[in-house]
């Protein structure tokens, strides 16, 4: 241990009062890729899954309305199920907003121009720093 300056960029009070630990990433990230696959893989529904720390029902709600309107999912009264787009989207490794421009690609013919944009859009900001 050495003397120096410590510069804080918040209150020792602020510093004390947060939670030891970071919510767990499930908690945290859109869940529409999680719901995505888990469909895929017949899982059953987020919502009934014994996740160790479970996603607030909020957001899985956001994930379903997101699947939707992408139309990979539909929803009846007990179940939800994947269309066909939904199935292919699903064995993309791709974000499902990304693999839903792709199909779209393909389907008008410009998929060449789209996996650009696509490739652009899939990875981390290049100005951030970890």
């Amino acid at each position: 241990m050495q003397h120096g300056v410590c510069i804080r960029l918040y209150s020792e009070e602020d510093y004390a009062s947060r939670p030891p630990f970071t919510l767990p990433e499930i908690q945290r990230a859109n869940l529409a890729e999680v719901i995505l696959r888990m469909l895929f893989l017949k899982l059953g529904h987020p919502s009934t899954f014994p996740f160790l720390d479970p996603p607030a029902e909020r957001s899985v709600k956001d994930g379903l309305d997101l699947l939707m309107e992408l139309g990979a999912v539909t929803q009846g009264r007990e179940q939800t199920s994947l269309t066909g787009k939904g199935k292919l989207m699903a064995r993309m490794p791709l974000d499902p907003r990304i693999s839903r421009m792709m199909i779209e690609a393909t389907q008008e013919g410009c998929l060449g121009d789209v996996a650009v944009i696509a490739a652009a859009l899939s990875i981390q900001d290049p100005r951030e720093r970890r």
